[in-house]
């Protein structure tokens, strides 16, 4: 119940909307420490594929190693490689150790390969944090002569939501307790937590 609210924020875009995307962003979740990722990342990453398959265009992968002890972003691309994408399309972000750096290492890439149009895929329940934050980096973005002055940069984001938890059914049996249940409201509480903490933060 708690995953509702954020996994309704944003329905997925009809390709009439998405029309001519530069690029393909998909952010990591998480990963195993044995050179694995995590089951939120394969997803996301899988539904990068199918966009990329359907669309062409270079693919960033963003993930540093917050939650690993190898690179997430080249783990993502090496699946990418290894599934039928030119390796010359798949970009990587290795820096970012949370979604607010995602955003900001993800746009500062966009900048410099002038892509002005963006699809962004991450989970449902991540969307709304995502979103908040790259509009956040994107219209308050500082000049370069550090002045109190702020740029908005030129990118237009699409929300592409996958993996949800979610299928809006219930029965009887979902109002027992359930591991499956518990982890989900652990992801959802993590979303929630995340708000306050880029609020008490002041980075919204």
């Amino acid at each position: 119940m708690l995953l509702i609210p954020l996994e309704t924020s944003y329905p997925v875009p009809s390709h009439r909307i998405i029309k001519k995307p530069s690029a393909i962003v998909v952010l990591s979740s998480g990963a195993y420490n044995r050179h694995t990722l995590g089951g939120d990342t394969f997803n996301r990453l899988f539904e990068g594929f199918k966009l990329y398959k359907k669309y062409h265009v270079p693919i960033i992968v963003s993930g540093g190693r917050a939650t690993s002890t190898f690179s997430l972003a080249k783990a993502m691309k090496n699946v990418l490689v290894s599934i039928g994408v030119d390796k010359r399309y798949v970009i990587t972000e290795d820096k970012s150790d949370d979604t607010y750096q995602n955003a900001r290492y993800v746009l500062k890439i966009c900048e410099k390969k002038d892509f002005k149009r963006i699809i962004l895929v991450t989970s449902a329940y991540h969307m709304p944090r995502a979103m908040l934050l790259f509009n956040w980096v994107k219209h308050i973005k500082k000049n370069k002569n550090k002045t109190n002055r702020f740029k908005t940069i030129k990118i237009k984001i699409i929300p592409y939501p996958a993996d949800f938890k979610t299928d809006m059914h219930y029965n009887i049996y979902g109002y027992f307790p359930q591991l499956g249940y518990l982890l989900i409201s652990s992801e959802a509480l993590h979303e929630y937590i995340g708000y306050v903490y880029y609020y008490t933060k002041e980075r919204i």
